[in-house]
């Protein structure tokens, strides 16, 4: 006994695959914004704004950890930490991710012009 495929299964069917590939395409970085600066923090204080359209080096202001600037794409290329794992970390392209080095406390993230002096919150 063979049942046909009727069109409400073939539309359900569509719906889930849409609603995978949008997933898909969102945690890929697809829908994220693209940014033009990179904001370093350390301590939880910005240290630094530098622009992504300039290809550059930069290190901390107390050396432990060194950052370049290339084609827009930000890596973590040094770091005086035991484990490295931000030196290993994923280059960021965009405004979907950071960078972080636990043991300097540093804090590596691509934001935009809109976000460049955006509260985040006001709390009493």
């Amino acid at each position: 006994m063979v049942k046909k495929l009727r069109f409400g299964d073939l539309l359900i069917f569509l719906l889930f695959a849409l609603i995978g590939l949008s997933v898909f395409l969102f945690n890929m970085g697809l829908f994220n914004s693209e940014g033009d600066f990179l904001e370093v923090s350390k301590d939880a204080q910005v240290i630094a704004r530098l622009e992504l359209s300039e290809d550059q080096i930069y290190s901390t202001p107390d050396g432990g950890n060194t950052l370049q600037i290339k084609d827009g794409v930000v890596s973590m290329i040094e770091a005086d930490c035991p484990d490295q794992l931000c030196v290993h970390t994923k280059p960021l392209t965009n405004s979907s991710g950071s960078i972080v080095c636990l043991p300097n406390r540093v804090a590596l993230r691509i934001i935009g012009k809109d976000e460049e002096e955006h509260i985040d919150a006001i709390t009493e």
